[in-house]
């Protein structure tokens, strides 16, 4: 059993656990809670996969194309019902589009565009799970070429002193990249098809290489997210946020009472930072949040009310 302390705030899996089933309620679970879980389900998209020319179709639709930026399955839903798109496209893609009216179901054509054909990381997602299709073969769990998710320490830096920072943050790191590396690595992500990138830290906000990287994501079509304190947001950092393209921010928040949030993260004054910050989110169109609670021994009977305070 591992277990990591301080002077205030010991963390022990196994006393967590202890008092967890000590304060366990029965009668609040509602309902069974048992069910069968079939491990062998067959898709019938596996048959289509495994048809030579089902996988030579996909292998034109996505392979890379030097004289193009974009995929062939990309310009599909570009020009998928899109008047602007050149004619060349709505003429070739025909066929394709058919098959999207008739597979989308009673979704509406509309409703398609805005979730898949002109959202950006869901198309890249496409394209990554073709390729590695197309090099793996359809598994359970499926194997992807290159990852779906990648999650981006920005840098070590930190105006708070938490008590569970498992990074030490404070101090920026000597050799932290600078903006012309951290460019180069979007470039590199984007090549291939990475849809998702989440900043984390350290608290990225103080990193003035944030924004730029950013707007170099959204250029590739990232979808990026942003973990952060909250404590730095004003309304004009929180709009240029929005204007990169970040659509997700999760604020860290670990107590409805200001004092013992404090307490765990060092700073007097934090909570209340935090609670301000989350304001400045929510009335910034374009930005959405998720509070983010470290639950633990001094705090695990507040996961109730911390849901009822994020409302």
């Amino acid at each position: 059993m591992t277990e990591m302390k301080n002077d205030n705030f010991p963390v022990n899996s196994y006393q967590y656990a202890e008092q967890m089933r000590k304060s366990f309620d029965p009668d609040r679970c509602e309902g069974n809670f048992q069910r069968d879980i079939h491990l062998d389900y067959h898709h019938p998209l596996e048959d289509y996969l495994k048809k030579k020319w089902v996988l030579k179709t996909l292998d034109w639709l996505v392979k890379p194309r030097r004289e193009k930026k974009q995929t062939r399955l990309e310009e599909i839903f570009h020009s998928y019902r899109n008047p602007t798109a050149p004619i060349g496209w709505r003429i070739q893609y025909a066929p394709f589009h058919l098959f999207i009216d008739k597979m989308k179901g009673d979704v509406t054509a509309d409703e398609f565009k805005r979730r898949v054909a002109e959202h950006g990381p869901v198309v890249r997602g496409m394209v990554l799970a073709a390729r590695s299709v197309l090099k793996f073969g359809l598994r359970t769990p499926q194997r992807f070429a290159y990852p779906l998710f990648a999650v981006w320490n920005f840098t070590n830096r930190c105006n708070l002193k938490c008590n569970h920072c498992y990074q030490s943050a404070g101090k920026g790191l000597e050799d932290e990249l600078n903006l012309s590396q951290k460019l180069q690595i979007i470039d590199q992500m984007g090549e291939t098809y990475l849809p998702m990138i989440a900043f984390a830290g350290g608290e990225p906000t103080i990193s003035p290489d944030l924004m730029p990287v950013l707007r170099r994501c959204r250029q590739w079509n990232i979808h990026t997210s942003l973990a952060t304190n909250g404590t730095l947001f004003t309304p004009k950092l929180a709009e240029q946020l929005a204007e990169t393209g970040l659509y997700y921010c999760e604020v860290s928040l670990d107590s409805v009472d200001p004092e013992r949030h404090d307490r765990f993260r060092g700073i007097p004054g934090a909570w209340q930072r935090t609670v301000d910050g989350m304001k400045v989110i929510t009335s910034t169109p374009g930005l959405r949040l998720g509070v983010a609670m470290c639950v633990h021994h001094d705090n695990y009977d507040e996961v109730e009310r911390m849901i009822e305070f994020a409302q």
